[in-house]
């Protein structure tokens, strides 16, 4: 059943007192309004910490992504890298080098010896992504817990 409020003296009246006439049995008043109902209200402090840690994990979510296309760029160059050595095991005294535009004769070793100087320092440089990778995924990890705890509360 409808319920409403005198405006003038806040007493709740029914639509059914309203069958003879619209007017407020108590006071006489012809202005009425329908009650709300309250709603339940969330604290903002909640809200914005939240929206923080959400903005937070976008960014490393992001910075992740970055990294994971760095290291996977580095892999590509270690497995051609390899196996040019391989390659250079296989061949004969005759090694060219491509520089530029141009190939060049160079010594059998001194290739060999960059190449496993190239492929020293990407297993280093793959080393470190993976190691941010690691903390980055951790990170995440935390917040998105932290996230699905506040939540839950």
């Amino acid at each position: 059943m409808t319920t409403y409020k005198c405006f003038k003296c806040e007493k709740k009246i029914t639509a059914a007192s309203f069958k003879k006439r619209f007017a407020c049995p108590y006071c006489g008043s012809k202005i009425f309004y329908k009650p709300r109902t309250k709603v339940k209200k969330i604290k903002t402090d909640y809200v914005m910490k939240d929206n923080k840690k959400i903005q937070e994990m976008a960014v490393l979510e992001q910075n992740l992504q970055n990294i994971l296309f760095q290291k996977q760029a580095f892999e590509l160059e270690m497995d051609e890298t390899i196996s040019a050595l391989k390659e250079i095991e296989k061949s004969g005294d005759e090694v060219f080098k491509i520089i530029g535009q141009l190939m060049i004769k160079t010594e059998k070793t001194k290739i060999k010896t960059e190449l496993l100087e190239k492929e020293k320092i990407l297993d280093l440089r793959i080393k470190s992504f993976e190691k941010q990778e690691t903390y980055l995924r951790e990170k995440l990890d935390k917040i998105r817990d932290e996230i699905t705890d506040s939540l839950k509360k």
